[in-house]
């Protein structure tokens, strides 16, 4: 069926269901399909970009600030914990007498400085008084 003559093509076109003007209508109708197809993909393209797009970046922004305020100081506390422990049981049998007084100091030290007087002066187990240029002169309050 295949003629070498393109007029016979055109022919051939024409005899068909809707002649020339039906195969043109198709044509357009295929390009219409097409522009349509791309205006449809730009615009989800556009809403991926403006909206879905932030949304993800403000999930992973609030994923890691959680992580960064909970789940680090926690590791820090936890190893911490795990070292001490480690340390403190090399004394063996001794190791709850020297863990309870070694707490016990810890909160002497706290209550020391939570009862001190307002001051500028740096905390240095109570020796700032005496380091010259550390801290500030103030002067007695009435």
């Amino acid at each position: 069926m295949s003629s070498e003559d393109p007029m016979d093509l055109i022919e051939e076109a024409a005899d068909t269901d809707g002649g020339l003007t039906g195969i043109a209508k198709k044509g357009i109708g295929g390009w219409l399909l097409a522009v349509s197809t791309a205006a449809i993909t730009g615009v989800q393209e556009i809403v991926d970009l403006l909206v879905v797009v932030p949304a993800e970046a403000m999930g992973d922004v609030i994923d890691v600030s959680a992580e960064a305020v909970f789940e680090d100081p926690l590791g820090v506390i936890s190893t911490g914990a795990t070292e001490t422990g480690a340390a403190v049981g090399e004394f063996g049998f001794l190791a709850l007498p020297v863990s309870v007084g070694i707490v016990g100091v810890t909160l002497y030290g706290v209550n020391l400085y939570l009862q001190r007087e307002s001051t500028s002066d740096l905390f240095l187990g109570g020796m700032s008084d005496y380091i010259p240029f550390v801290g500030v002169d103030e002067e007695e309050e009435d």
